[in-house]
């Protein structure tokens, strides 16, 4: 089914370029529409028209548009595919593994995780071997295990204002506001674990019956039923999120050129068609708030105070009798930043990590292509477009400021990348030469690591 709806939107693959999108660090929300109109016709349109001899003869130097969204995901797919809720897009939260690894440096472990950590198993497939040792890891992520089946909605208006002051160069200017709310809801696995799964396969004696029972017990007992207390010892708060603030801003020079091809040629044998180079350079200054790396599920409305720069290059090719052909492709470099995070203390632990320290955080580039055609005025004054993109979000690089040899940053490396691939379908009526309302949907496809996130967009866009 997902091939099919793939082909699907490669064969309608009529589009406008991304440049009317930012990439960004969110797994969430990676790739952010801001309007409905063609990019290669902000402030373009019209003088492709008049190329064509037609137009209304307005001088596009000034488009202001502004959308209302709304988005939301209740299913993701970690970094294997496997689908999973939200909240376990980076796996289910493990409790056993807060007691594996070794204690970084001037770091007590919290009295509830001693306790945890003297209980041996009843069964004794390997004899004196506690809970605390990763022999037993489930990874079936049952045992011991937490899924979040929480919901995730984001809404807010997004803005972009953009001037001509030349022939053939654009500034635009990009920001928003929102409000995020993604609901927490935890439940434990430990039930539906299995024996098989759970003890090794080289221990002595490991078809023992009667002892899984107690040992399932015991681990409900020291770390599941008493989870709330083990995150007030650890100055973790676990719970719905809500948050709403500004957006990331961003800002972009558009150089391009119209080239009409075939102008006095004998249209009976070439089409007549104009040809649109764009090259975009761009910058994402930090305006959202950061996470808070002791707020459990916590998701930032931008790039977590990262720095981005961006190119982006592509061209159109605009027949003037049928349709208009486009392709575009693009890189994001994000810059690194300092500040205190969890870091994992064993290659077993998931989503939740027990100790925190001060990391440089380097986030990997992120890199995009689309493709597509727009259907410009298709029925009267409504023109419609669909796109397929494809983004992908590569590993970031994570160093301690301090080097405990305790903490595994390379663990966390691997959450990082993402890569996501939607569908963009958008609708745009011209009531006037100088005032257009639109519809958009962001329809995902497949991705890794990251959520299926579906988003309506509303769209109003005066142009002078």
């Amino acid at each position: 089914m997902r091939i099919i709806r793939i082909l699907l939107s490669c064969f309608l693959a009529f589009s406008f370029s991304s440049l009317l999108a930012r990439v960004t660090l969110d797994y969430n929300d990676g790739y952010q529409l801001f309007g409905t109109v063609l990019p290669t016709a902000v402030l373009n349109r019209e003088c492709r028209e008049l190329l064509k001899e037609e137009g209304n003869g307005i001088d596009e130097r000034f488009s202001f548009s502004t959308s209302f969204y709304g988005q939301k995901a209740t299913s993701a797919r970690d970094l294997q595919k496997n689908g999973s809720s939200v909240g376990d897009v980076h796996g289910r939260l493990n409790m056993i593994g807060l007691l594996y690894g070794a204690l970084p440096t001037g770091v007590a472990q919290p009295s509830l995780l001693q306790t945890a950590a003297l209980q041996t198993f009843q069964n004794i497939p390997i004899p004196g071997v506690s809970i605390a040792n990763p022999t037993y890891t489930d990874l079936t992520q049952n045992f011991g295990f937490f899924t979040d089946e929480g919901k995730y909605h984001k809404s807010g208006l997004r803005f972009q204002a953009s001037v001509r002051p030349f022939q053939d160069l654009i500034f635009t200017v990009q920001a928003g506001i929102a409000d995020l709310q993604q609901t927490t809801s935890l439940i434990g696995m430990t039930p539906l674990s299995t024996q098989s799964s759970v003890y090794p396969a080289n221990a002595p004696n490991p078809l023992l019956p009667a002892g899984f029972p107690v040992d399932q017990s015991n681990v409900e007992q020291y770390l599941m039923e008493p989870f709330q207390q083990i995150f007030q010892q650890l100055g973790v708060t676990v719970g719905n999120i809500q948050q709403t603030g500004a957006e990331d801003v961003s800002f972009n020079a558009i150089l391009h050129h119209n080239f009409p091809i075939n102008q006095d040629a004998d249209p009976e044998e070439w089409a007549y068609f104009i040809f649109t180079p764009i090259l975009q350079i761009g910058a994402t200054a930090a305006a959202a708030k950061a996470t808070d790396p002791n707020k459990l599920y916590d998701i930032s409305l931008g790039n977590n105070r990262h720095q981005s720069a961006n190119i982006a290059a592509g061209f159109s090719l605009d027949f003037a009798e049928t349709l208009e052909l486009d392709f575009f492709t693009g890189i994001t470099h994000f810059f690194s930043r300092t500040y205190s995070a969890r870091v994992p203390t064993h290659q077993f632990q998931s989503t939740l990590f027990p100790y925190s320290t001060g990391i440089i955080s380097k986030p990997g580039q992120s890199w995009f292509l689309s493709l597509g055609v727009n259907a410009y005025h298709l029925i009267d004054n409504l023109s419609i477009y669909a796109q397929y993109l494809y983004m992908a979000h590569l590993k970031d690089k994570i160093s301690l400021v301090t080097p405990d040899s305790a903490f595994l940053p390379s663990r966390l490396e691997q959450d990082s990348p993402f890569k996501i691939q939607v569908a963009n379908f958008g609708f745009d009526y011209n009531l006037s030469p100088n005032f257009a309302l639109g519809f958009g949907y962001q329809w995902p496809l497949a991705r890794r690591g990251a959520y299926k996130t579906n988003t309506v967009l509303l769209n109003l866009t005066l142009t002078f």
